[in-house]
């Protein structure tokens, strides 16, 4: 898994490093393009099922916390352990969860909404772990 790269703010002046990772896909009409503080691009028109997801990535046993800004948008950020079937989506308000044990069994999903048409859109999906 790439390096996480940008702080997400937790409020109160806390900020804990994201653990989501940078990866570039294509698929059904859509582009995805990660940006270097952490944010992604996505450009192109969304077909009926479209996920642009990275996936066998490993996390350990923990809570977490997956927020996406801006809210809003026609695109949903998804967690996914196939391992425990965890699966946490967030369209931007905060979603705490708990991964039950260490895991190599992780993908990290963009799910853009069918026909939804995105243009230099830019969304930022914060994944922080909340019990180190």
């Amino acid at each position: 898994m790439d390096e996480p790269r940008h702080a997400g703010s937790l409020g109160g002046g806390l900020e804990l490093t994201s653990l989501w990772p940078a990866f570039a896909a294509e698929r059904g009409g859509v582009t995805l393009t990660p940006n270097a503080d952490g944010s992604f691009t996505l450009n192109g028109t969304a077909t009926a099922g479209t996920q642009l997801f990275t996936s066998g990535q490993k996390l350990a046993a923990g809570i977490y916390r997956l927020a996406v800004q801006p809210e809003g948008l026609p695109v949903a950020c998804r967690v996914h352990d196939s391992q425990s079937d965890t699966k946490i989506d967030s369209t931007g308000p905060a979603k705490q969860f708990t991964i039950p044990t260490d895991t190599t069994s992780v993908s990290y999903q963009f799910l853009p909404n069918s026909g939804a048409t995105f243009t230099d859109t830019t969304v930022t999906p914060t994944l922080v772990r909340l019990d180190n």
